[in-house]
């Protein structure tokens, strides 16, 4: 699994580096080996993932139930709970097309919920 951590430059969108626009967020990752479904390999996916996702996404694989998966020392803290989706029926093509594991995004103190919005949000 390879992504762009650096928030470089995404041309034509807007924003970049330390920015909250969709040019400063979206970003390409690269999923590859032996595990990954012959059929999927090649394959362009457009619906949101984070990188938070691939904490419930590796739980999954290793086989530990993420839908109970919870950080209880944060929460008892007055902390955010993890949020993180198990995006393997996703990247394998387990899930139909119109399957969404995720619907927004939090980022920062606003919500993204459109996939090509202009970054006002």
């Amino acid at each position: 699994i390879m992504t762009q951590s650096c928030g470089g430059n995404n041309y034509p969108l807007r924003g970049g580096k330390f920015s909250n626009f969709e040019g400063g967020i979206r970003v390409n990752a690269i999923v590859s080996g032996g595990y990954l479904p012959e059929d999927r390999r090649g394959k362009v996916e457009g619906r949101l993932f984070t990188s938070a996702d691939w904490l419930s996404t590796y739980a999954s694989l290793a086989g530990v139930d993420t839908d109970n998966l919870s950080d209880a020392k944060a929460v008892a803290s007055n902390l955010p709970d993890y949020d993180s989706v198990n995006q393997w029926p996703i990247i394998s093509g387990e899930a139909e097309a119109d399957v969404v594991a995720r619907e927004e995004v939090i980022i920062g103190d606003t919500t993204s919920v459109e996939f090509n919005g202009d970054g006002d949000t």
